[in-house]
């Protein structure tokens, strides 16, 4: 089975852990898969380590007994017949005498047509009402007063006019006042003073932007502080990408709900690449450069930037991670192991 393919190991390994052997054993057997298969191995024991409740040996027969009990009928005592059955089978009382439903609706059926009479007469009486003061003309009165507005209005259309063309004239520089701040806004999307020149850091992406495929680098948005910068960093193994956090960015981690946020990596004002927090429990996979927290090692002083998740088989693209950028940034300061 050591030359099977990974998913039968994988299920090989466990029904290992649900017979109690230990994740290191499993790993024994198949060192070739000892990194893609820890972490999910690890969870497999948590699962099996779990409290199993496991019900009474009498509860399943009293349980079938309540439910013979009430689904079988009774055959010393017949069922009663039901109240549908007696109005059923008794032919109904307004079948045979009149009642007020069949007295109201003789009448509704006589008052019916003498009421659409009425409505009609009412819609004719209120039409001619409104027709026939146009039929006479209309009224001096009424045109004096809409000729009266004529003559008051022709002063203020000079003073419009002018009034509207005195701020066409100052409002060709207060334009480029209006959209110089939004222009300099979209170049500089991280802030100048946020980090060194030079300097390593990662950023989360502005206004928690979920982790989405196929976006481009220059238009994330950067939140205004780094997450994670040199300072933060004990140190960085180049091969591994295994980055030892300081305790107080470690519980700066801790503390925000980071699975399925984007980050960007930079260096200074540079991007180099974009990925995305994932957590063992999340179901979906990533293709791209991935974040692991909490990680999975239960040490929150060491973070891991991998590719792909759950595993690197599901990593599409060239890796980023060894951009020599980076690479001159953290020896620069002294942490690149």
């Amino acid at each position: 089975m050591s030359g099977g393919n990974l998913n039968a190991i994988l299920e090989h390994c466990l029904e290992r852990i649900a017979g109690g052997d230990s994740v290191e054993q499993c790993l024994a057997e198949y060192p070739q898969h000892a990194d893609r298969l820890k972490p999910l191995l690890e969870v497999a024991h948590d699962l099996n380590q779990l409290p199993r409740v496991r019900p009474r040996p009498t509860a399943d027969i009293a349980i079938q007994q309540q439910l013979k009990q009430r689904m079988l009928p009774n055959a010393n005592h017949p069922p009663s017949p039901s109240w549908q059955g007696k109005f059923l089978t008794r032919p109904a009382r307004w079948e045979k005498e009149p009642t007020i439903m069949k007295i109201f609706s003789r009448s509704l059926q006589s008052l019916l047509p003498r009421s659409l009479a009425m409505v009609a007469i009412i819609i004719v009486i209120v039409f001619a009402i409104a027709i026939i003061p146009n039929m006479t003309g209309p009224d001096p009165d009424q045109d004096t007063a809409l000729q009266a507005p004529l003559t008051v209005t022709e002063p203020p259309v000079t003073s419009t006019m002018e009034a509207t063309s005195q701020p066409t004239a100052t409002a060709v520089p207060t334009q480029p006042a209006t959209s110089e701040p939004t222009v300099e806004t979209a170049a500089t999307a991280i802030p100048p003073t946020a980090v060194q020149p030079g300097k390593f850091a990662i950023y989360l992406a502005a206004g928690g932007i979920p982790i989405t495929p196929n976006l481009t680098l220059s238009q994330i948005e950067l939140a205004g502080e780094p997450l994670i910068d040199s300072d933060d960093i004990i140190t960085y193994e180049s091969e591994t990408h295994l980055v030892e956090l300081t305790t107080a960015a470690s519980q700066r981690l801790t503390d925000l709900n980071l699975p399925g946020n984007l980050f960007v990596v930079t260096v200074g004002q540079e991007r180099v690449y974009y990925g995305g927090f994932m957590a063992a429990y999340m179901s979906r996979s990533y293709d791209g450069v991935v974040i692991l927290w909490p990680p999975i090692t239960r040490d929150d002083l060491k973070m891991e930037i991998q590719l792909g998740y759950p595993g690197s088989d599901f990593f599409i693209g060239e890796d980023p991670r060894s951009d020599p950028r980076i690479m001159d940034a953290l020896r620069q300061a002294g942490k690149l192991r």
